[in-house]
């Protein structure tokens, strides 16, 4: 029965997808879909109409079906009863749809012009399966650390492809990215007298060298994400005594090639990001003039593009962003120089989800406490700071159906042991019982790669599942953490 239903559910997946795409390619010559921009088509080098940017998000169509095929494969467990007892039970997991990230990879593959060149922001998700999928998609990677550089190149991303952003490398670190052709983008202008020691050591390297630059168009809705204003740890401030430096700087080193930029994350509007690119674009454009070269070849604009966390659908867009970009800075179009981005949340967000078993249920007199196996170890974020990192959840019985009843007050509390543990707090949702499952949406980002060690959790296991002939095909991506890899971690 529950292969029929399964079955049965594919089609209609299909026939959903299916048609979000033929509408789109009837489209081609009607204004850009999916919120889009009609400035974009006359200035982008695709057809951006036949791109549905709304697939680029984890469908609710899909979870309760999903849901089930797990209960049936024995990959998840419910908590029906006190007295069942599994001693290879999991309760929890982290689930991609790859579907999903196929269709982000390709949007952002199509959506910028032909100069643009993308580096994933691989702190947003570091996972080995999300990161071989953009570089087989012809993408780099941003890094923030050295270890981020070596895995991207353990999984075969091109030393070329790769910009290592950390504000604080070692001279070590600095050397190992020259002797392997990585892109470094210099912090500060001590960090600058490094760097040109090293290369005076190693004037072969293939490694381009940009200074990332603090254009200081101030800070977004979240200050804790916004890098732009004036007391950031990122970058050079763009003043007038340090712009003068700068243009020195470039007419000492012919090897300085490129610039970036990154004003902030989540809570920065799209016009606040392009204002950062259109400085460092008319800086790019002096310091050439004055040198009396064109020594600038790169631009890298950073990401920091929102997600929607209020519903499934994807807002703004990348070919919002685009349109946006283009209309601040149309010289980011000029086919001598290549643009970098750096997106990270806005690819990796909406295209997951997290599944918990509740294992107990407790009533006061003010609210309904649900106590699930995912807490402050995953949402870092939603615990410590739930005014700026909300996330969806939603229940289902522990047969993997959609709840449907009348909705109460709950917290939606974790497994740690400190007050603060809580993931929602005075949320309406359907009465939630002990063995029911919660669902948090848009978990794809910046989950596994903040998980704290506070209590010794193990991390979840990763599943990616994908509509097929006979339903889901659901495959491990990364197993659950041991006991014993928790523990070799403490020494």
């Amino acid at each position: 029965m529950m292969n029929k239903s399964l079955t049965f559910s594919f089609f209609l997946v299909v026939q959903r997808r299916s048609y979000t795409m033929s509408s789109s390619n009837t489209m081609r010559n009607m204004p850009f879909m999916s919120g889009g921009s009609n400035s974009l088509s006359s200035k982008m080098d695709v057809e951006p109409s036949i791109i549905n940017f709304q697939n680029m998000s984890a469908k609710s169509i899909d979870i309760p079906l999903v849901l089930q095929a797990m209960l049936e494969n024995n990959l998840i467990s419910s908590s029906p009863s006190n007295t069942k007892v599994s001693t290879d039970e999991s309760k929890i997991s982290l689930m991609y749809d790859l579907d999903a990230v196929d269709c982000t990879m390709e949007a952002l593959s199509k959506t910028f012009p032909s100069n643009f060149r993308h580096r994933f922001a691989m702190k947003s998700c570091p996972l080995s399966f999300f990161l071989e999928r953009v570089i087989k998609s012809g993408h780099g990677m941003e890094c923030a650390s050295m270890i981020e550089v070596k895995h991207a190149m353990r999984l075969g991303c091109d030393p070329a492809d790769i910009v290592f952003d950390s504000p604080c490398k070692t001279i070590d670190e600095i050397c190992f990215a020259i002797d392997n052709g990585v892109m470094i983008n210099i912090d500060n202008f001590d960090e600058l007298e490094r760097v040109a020691a090293v290369k005076s050591k190693n004037t072969k390297t293939l490694s381009k060298i940009g200074i990332r630059i603090n254009p200081l168009v101030g800070a977004g809705e979240n200050k804790q994400l916004s890098v732009s204003t004036k007391t950031s740890k990122f970058g050079i401030p763009l003043t007038d005594e340090n712009r003068k430096t700068l243009i020195e700087c470039f007419k000492k080193y012919d090897w300085l090639s490129g610039l970036h930029c990154h004003v902030g994350s989540q809570g920065c509007p799209m016009t606040l990001l392009a204002s950062g690119a259109k400085i460092i674009v008319d800086l790019a454009d002096e310091i050439d003039l004055i040198v009396g070269r064109k020594q600038i070849k790169v631009l890298n604009i950073g990401g920091g593009l929102s997600s929607n966390y209020d519903d499934e659908s994807v807002s703004p867009t990348l070919g919002e962003y685009a349109a946006t970009l283009l209309e601040e800075a149309p010289q980011l179009r000029d086919e001598n120089r290549i643009i970098l981005t750096e997106f990270g949340r806005c690819l990796s967000a909406k295209v997951a989800w997290t599944l918990s078993a509740v294992e107990y249920v407790k009533q006061n007199d003010l609210v309904r406490i649900a106590i699930i196996h995912a807490g402050s170890d995953l949402f870092v974020r939603a615990c410590y700071a739930p005014a700026l990192s909300p996330h969806r959840i939603e229940v289902y019985h522990h047969d993997g159906q959609v709840k449907k009843e009348e909705t109460v007050a709950h917290n939606i509390v974790g497994p740690l042991c400190f007050a603060g543990d809580v993931i929602a707090r005075d949320i309406q949702l359907p009465k939630i019982r002990q063995g029911d499952f919660a669902v948090i949406r848009d978990t794809g980002s910046n989950t596994l790669s903040l998980f704290s060690r506070h209590c010794s959790r193990p991390s979840p296991p990763v599943f990616g599942y994908r509509a097929s002939e006979k339903g889901y095909d659901i495959t491990l991506l990364k197993p659950q953490e041991s006991a014993d890899d928790v523990m070799k971690f403490w020494g």
